[in-house]
């Protein structure tokens, strides 16, 4: 799933403009950020650990840590 949701969907995401998409990997305690969408998929990919900050395109000024979605 986690190869599909990066390597399949990922791709189709990019293609479709979609501007940030995120991968959570609950069994490996990690958070993976696609960003800067094209049609060869996304050109920038950020991982996030525990006691990390998200950033969030869409809201800016709200503040997510790794370990408020992970638990």
């Amino acid at each position: 799933s986690l190869e599909f949701d990066r390597d399949v969907k990922g791709d189709l995401y990019a293609k479709a403009g979609i501007r940030e998409y995120w991968i959570v990997d609950l069994a490996n305690d990690k958070i993976d950020i696609y960003r800067e969408p094209s049609e060869a998929g996304f050109r920038m990919i950020r991982r996030f650990l525990p006691g990390e900050q998200l950033p969030m395109l869409s809201f800016p000024e709200t503040e997510i840590k790794v370990d408020d979605i992970l638990g």
